[in-house]
């Protein structure tokens, strides 16, 4: 058996390891550290360190090192273990150490091929949740020592947050390589999508739920005669008849819409030149709300009925096939993390069927699996960018086979090129001998559709030579096939117009797959006459299949005639208004435009093209159109009398907005003007003086959100709304809690961006409509309407939940609280100011809860009372001098010496008794007393030290700081100025800090309190043990203390065996740990000797509690400073008598 080993030695080891895992910056290295340190020091035959996977209740070895490398049995380690299973899984679900000298007598040890007789393992265990495991083994019998184990466990605990720390920070790795992968994707598709929409043969449009057209493709273009941007300003009611008839049509089509659920439709499109042509429109809801919808010509559907019925079945396959699989898969942990779900739906599977390489090769085809085997060794070997491809039979669950066809690569690399992860795609390609037919039959389907297009379709060779005319090319010119095979186009173009097609000609040589619309001109038919045509060509020469130029054109004569006699009634009505300032519009019965003025380009930047065929409406600001629909109706029941809007807002061009008086009159009746007549004037500069007053009156100018003075007449207005409606109003109250503070320690300019984030956060996660104040310096309201208190709270949980508590402003981090009342009408209150009152009240209660959101309850009215006079009551007292410190000494175990006293606040109310200190600081920290509270204490302290050295007795103070304290600007030199004013030296003062204290902002407390223990002034760690316990703290922050928190000396007395263990084993650590640190350390709440004998076995330095003394006045006090120590026997036989009475005195004093 291996003799114990010097502690001394491994606290050491302890300590140099704690050092080197700060500098390792992944968990890998930190464990491999980890393992070859213990291995090094216990000297077993091998250690492993496994990690807990709760999600398979699995341990997973992730470091793993042997004392002989020849023998190699890391396989059985590497090798998952089930909770529960063995010693390892045992250690696991119980969370205790254990240590087997003879296997052999274990009755659940698994026997491995080296047959070890010791084993040792150790659970690593932070916050009572399990991380892993630490085992060793050795051949030996009797090996390892309870020494051993001691050392293993100081070590896991150490350990055990750093671990959770560095799994946390790898998963967030992880997710967001996998976002940027799934963002590359994206960026991929969307480039494939539009290639395919500018190359479809059918019009495509995809418009949002308003009907409003957001993107065409060029048929949809060459389809209906408009250019794309005059599409782009239109809706779909402009085009198709059917639709324009319902008024709801478009709002009804899109509600009835489900992603991945098309929808045909039956339609009449009416082109520019007012032609009209049947339609087959299939729509499909995108993942962005929008609608495309895909229109096909169906004129000539009862001619070839026949042909469309057989292709019906393969093009109802072409849209309903699903996109190829696509995975990525975690090589380094044999894991599937994304596309797993979709794989195993793919094959018919429920979810999570295929996590791993290993559940791919379970239902691979024995014929294949060699095949898969040598896959997966490519996939390892491939070189950057090599794709590895694929192909195998997979089971589906009703057991029939599938060929899938797989495309693979590596997608990330380590530094040494090893590869990380895989990603690739999944098709089904079972189907692939009926290509060849399917292929066959789509060739007629096209050659059909283009044989009966009224379209003229040509085909050129290299040389511009016809080698493929259309019928209805021929019909629109009137030739027969052999008239125009082998000639050049420009044998049919009229002579001045030979240049248009030429230019065009040049260009698509030199841009390939680009499509080129000439301008208009002018083709010869066979009978000498010219026709006038919109031409477009795309070189399609390098495509094997076409190998040509495409050439489509159409006969746009009617409309050439059309837009001559347009200009011929333009130039009459421009003549009429060529002098007019205002803005003139003329429109006919529907609203649609026949004529602007050039003051109308002046004014709102549109031409004569911007607003043919559209309707006034469209110009009108979408929150005033009920004015201008008002006028519309009333002007059309009232011919020849004016109709004045006083004022409504147009968008312009550019969209801005402008507003407008405007004068309609109907004079449909006069046959010189048949129309309606708008006429409008600028009044813009009218309205912004008026609405600058008003803004100022009402809006925060921060951030631009209503004040409080609109919040309530807002709130007003709704509970009226809500009184005649018997409907409900919830006030969301939000409260930042550290504004102030961040103000005063980082400036007003972090704390107003603290204030934009804060009110963008609330802005995103409410509905639109949904109304938005900044209500005070650090307050925000909401008020929701006709939600009842679960939604309400919903919607409190969505902004608390999506507000992050750390914002990244410049350089710094500001670490910021967001809270939330919630007041309701007219459960709470029925009237606005009673209800805005209780909201607040409800926000403020919310820090004496766990949540961060709380309902407003009556008794909090109550709490609020009583608070607002105690904190009222306490000015008075700081001024009055009413307060008062009692004092608790801190003793030296090995010799009995009164250290130091640690000052306590109390406070005998005149008429409440005493006052519990926790209620006192908490006033004081919320209404910003703390600062002169601790000024008092700090005074009061001083002044008793420089009391007490009157009369010889030499003592030093600790006192307890506010986390506050140290985010004061000054605060140091407040506490030199104090001490050399009662003539203390520096030395006779010393601070008391918690860990919470120092994270508040950790650089700027350690500033200060550096400064202070360099003039001297003792600094101690507060309750050590109950907080983060983090080992930086003790390297970073000056201290010369570590306090233990009196709550571990307390569980001594659990009746549990174990509880009683873990806790003495915790204060023993911590004690080892201050004292590898150079540190002393303090156990507070001692009130047994038993206690005080443990201490003293533990080599703990001072201790303080009721056994000494309790908080005592400092006149009762007095005489046992005078003495200068206790003593410990003569303390046990007295405090034997009377402990139990001591026990009901308060011992949660902290100042």
């Amino acid at each position: 058996m291996v003799q114990d080993s010097d502690p001394n030695k491994r606290l050491e080891i302890l300590h140099g390891l704690a050092l080197g895992l700060l500098n390792d910056n992944d968990l890998q290295t930190m464990l491999d550290r980890v393992s070859r340190t213990i291995l090094d020091e216990v000297q077993g035959f091998d250690c492993a360190i496994m990690l807990y996977e709760p999600s398979h209740q699995q341990l997973i070895c992730h470091s793993y090192v042997q004392k002989d490398p020849q023998i190699d049995i890391s396989s059985l380690k590497l090798k998952p273990v089930q909770i529960g299973a063995g010693v390892i899984g045992t250690v696991a679900k119980t969370q205790k150490t254990m240590l087997i000298q003879d296997t052999r007598e274990c009755p659940f040890y698994v026997v491995n091929i080296q047959e070890n007789l010791s084993e040792l393992c150790v659970p690593i265990v932070y916050t009572e949740q399990l991380i892993g495991i630490i085992d060793m083994e050795h051949p030996q019998e009797n090996f390892f020592a309870r020494s051993d184990a001691k050392f293993v466990e100081m070590l896991a605990s150490m350990i055990a947050g750093l671990i959770r720390n560095q799994q946390s920070n790898e998963k967030l790795k992880l997710a967001v390589d996998n976002l940027e992968f799934t963002k590359r994707q994206l960026r991929e598709k969307e480039d494939n999508y539009k290639n395919l929409l500018e190359q479809a043969g059918d019009g495509i449009f995809i418009h949002d739920s308003t009907g409003r057209f957001v993107e065409v493709n060029e048929q949809a273009v060459l389809s209906l005669g408009y250019s794309r941007q005059e599409l782009l300003r239109m809706r779909v009611q402009d085009i198709d008849i059917e639709i324009s008839k319902e008024p709801h049509a478009i709002s009804n089509l899109h509600k009835s819409l489900r992603p991945g659920q098309p929808r045909v439709v039956q339609g009449v499109h009416q082109r520019k030149d007012g032609s009209k042509f049947p339609v087959e429109v299939k729509v499909s809801l995108m993942e962005n709300n929008y609608v495309i919808a895909v229109a096909r010509d169906i004129s000539k559907r009862m001619e070839i009925k026949t042909e469309l019925d057989k292709t019906k079945d393969f093009m109802q396959e072409v849209v309903n096939t699903s996109p190829d699989v696509i995975y990525v898969f975690d090589l380094t942990k044999n894991l599937v993390i994304n596309g797993g779900d979709r794989f195993s739906k793919f094959l018919g599977y429920i979810e999570n069927q295929f996590t791993t390489w290993q559940s791919v090769l379970d239902h691979t085809h024995p014929e294949d699996r060699p095949g898969m085997i040598d896959r997966a060794n490519k996939i390892l070997a491939s070189k950057e960018g090599e794709i590895v491809q694929s192909e195998a039979r997979l089971r589906r669950v009703d057991g029939s086979w599938v060929w899938i066809q797989n495309h693979c690569k590596v997608s990330k690399r380590d530094a040494n090129g090893r590869p990380l992860l895989e990603v690739g795609t999944v098709s089904d390609i079972t189907k692939s001998k009926n290509v060849e037919s399917k292929l066959v039959h789509s060739e007629s389907y096209y050659k059909a559709l283009v044989e009966n297009s009224y379209d003229g379709i040509v085909l050129h060779d290299h040389l511009g030579n016809i080698k493929f005319v259309s019928n209805g090319a021929l019909k629109l010119l009137d030739y027969q096939e052999q008239d125009v095979i082998g000639k050049v186009g420009k044998a049919f173009t009229h002579e001045d117009d030979i240049s248009i097609p030429i230019e065009g000609w040049k260009w698509i040589l030199e841009h390939p797959k680009q499509p080129y619309k000439t301008k208009p001109y002018r083709m010869r038919n066979s009978h000498g006459d010219y026709i006038w045509v919109e031409h477009t060509m795309t070189n399609l020469l390098a495509d094997p299949i076409v190998n040509a130029v495409v050439s489509n054109f159409i006969d746009i004569t009617d409309k050439k005639i059309a837009e001559q006699s347009v200009a011929k009634r333009e130039k009459y009505f421009r003549s009429l208004v060529e002098n007019a300032f205002d803005g003139i519009v003329l429109y006919d019965k529907t609203a649609h435009i026949k004529f602007v003025s050039n003051s109308v380009a002046r004014l709102l930047g549109y031409n004569s093209i911007d607003t043919s065929n559209r309707v006034g409406i469209d110009f009108v600001y979408s929150e005033d159109r009920h004015y201008a629909e008002q006028a519309w109706q009333w002007i059309l029941q009232h011919p020849g009398e004016p109709y004045r809007i006083p004022d409504y807002r147009l968008v312009k061009k550019d969209g801005t907005l402008m507003w407008v008086e405007n004068t309609l009159t109907n004079l449909l009746d006069d046959s010189n003007v048949q129309g309606i007549i708008s006429n409008f004037r600028d009044i813009s500069h009218k309205k912004i003086a008026e609405q600058s007053i008003y803004r100022i009156s009402n809006y925060d100018s921060l951030t631009e959100l209503p004040n409080r003075t609109f919040l309530k007449k807002q709130l007003e207005r709704q509970i009226n709304q809500a009184r005649r409606e018997l409907s409900t109003i919830s006030l969301l109250y939000f409260d930042i809690v550290q504004l102030n503070s961040i103000n005063n320690a980082l400036g007003h300019m972090v704390g107003d961006q603290v204030l934009h984030y804060v009110a963008k956060c609330i802005r995103q996660n409410i509905d639109e409509f949904d109304f938005i104040a900044r209500s005070g310096n650090d307050e925000f309201a909401v008020i929701l309407s006709d939600k009842d208190a679960y939604e309400a709270s919903k919607v409190a949980e969505k902004i608390l939940t999506n507000f992050d508590n750390v914002i990244h402003i410049a350089d710094m981090e500001v670490k910021v609280t967001l809270r939330a009342g919630i007041a309701r009408y007219p459960d709470d209150a029925d009237n606005h100011q009673d209800l805005l009152s209780k909201a607040e009240i409800a926000v403020n209660r919310v820090k004496n809860l766990p949540g961060q959101y709380a309902f407003f309850q009556q008794q909090d009215s109550e709490t609020i009372s009583y608070k607002l006079n105690l904190e009222r009551e306490l000015v008075k007292a700081i001024k009055d001098d009413s307060l008062e410190l009692y004092y608790q000494p801190k003793v030296c175990l090995k010799t009995g010496k009164i250290q130091s006293v640690e000052a306590l606040l109390r406070w005998n109310h005149p008429e409440r008794g005493f006052i519990s200190p926790q209620v006192i600081i908490n006033i004081a920290e919320e209404s910003e007393l703390i600062h002169r509270l601790t000024r008092w204490v700090i005074a009061t302290a001083a002044n008793q030290i420089h009391q007490w050295q009157q009369q010889d007795i030499h003592t030093k103070v600790a006192i307890n700081l506010s986390p506050q304290d140290l985010q004061q600007e000054g605060f140091e030199h407040d506490v030199f100025n104090l001490l050399k004013q009662y003539q203390v030296d520096n030395s006779c003062l010393e601070i008391e800090i918690t860990e919470s204290a120092a994270m508040a902002d950790m650089d700027k407390s350690i500033r200060v309190l550096k400064r202070l223990a360099d003039k001297g002034i003792g600094v101690g760690l507060d309750d050590f043990g109950t907080g983060y316990s983090s080992i930086s703290y003790l390297t970073s922050l000056p201290v010369d203390l570590v306090k233990i928190d009196q709550s571990f000396i307390h569980g001594l007395h659990d009746k549990k065996r174990n509880s009683q263990y873990d806790n003495e084993l915790i204060i023993e650590n911590i004690i080892n740990l201050a004292e590898s640190f150079k540190l002393l350390s303090l156990v507070e709440g001692i009130e047994t000797y038993e206690q005080c004998k443990l201490l003293q076995k533990l080599n703990c330095d001072l201790g303080q509690g009721y056994l000494f003394s309790k908080p005592l006045p400092a006149q009762q006090i007095q005489k046992l400073l005078a003495l200068g120590f206790v003593d410990f026997e003569e303390y046990n036989k007295q405090k034997s008598v009377d402990n139990e009475t001591e026990h009901a005195s308060v011992r949660h004093d902290k100042h």
